[in-house]
């Protein structure tokens, strides 16, 4: 995975840095991942967090975030990266093993009351 962080503030640490690639790396669980391309700014007094995510399968993924500081930003955009990937990994899974297997059989029948049984309960309390 290629991860790419373009800063267009000067004063971007190299933690600040180093904590966002090892979030980002983090959203490798979900799928390979080709590249990471990172854009942080500053607009007045929030902090900007844009990332675009190219998966090796699908179409490509972007998310941006603002918030009063650099982690709480960072963590905003993982957080809705992680459930856009997500989404993008069910939507890939092979849906035919459903369709062939049995059901399980239901044991509805058994667990459900009859109204006489509620009735029943109800008067005895």
């Amino acid at each position: 995975m290629n991860i790419t962080i373009t800063t267009k503030v000067t004063g971007v640490s190299e933690e600040t840095k180093k904590y966002t690639e090892e979030k980002m790396e983090k959203l490798e669980k979900f799928c390979k991942l080709r590249k990471v391309e990172i854009v942080m700014e500053k607009e007045g007094e929030e902090y900007k967090v844009d990332v675009v995510v190219a998966p090796e399968r699908g179409t490509t993924i972007a998310a941006s975030s603002k918030a009063g500081d650099w982690p709480s930003a960072v963590e905003d955009v993982t957080d809705k990266l992680e459930r856009q990937l997500r989404r993008l990994k069910e939507k890939t899974k092979s849906h035919r093993l459903k369709k062939g297997q049995p059901q399980p059989p239901s044991n509805q029948e058994d667990e459900e009351e009859t109204y006489k049984d509620a009735v029943n309960k109800m008067k005895q309390e």
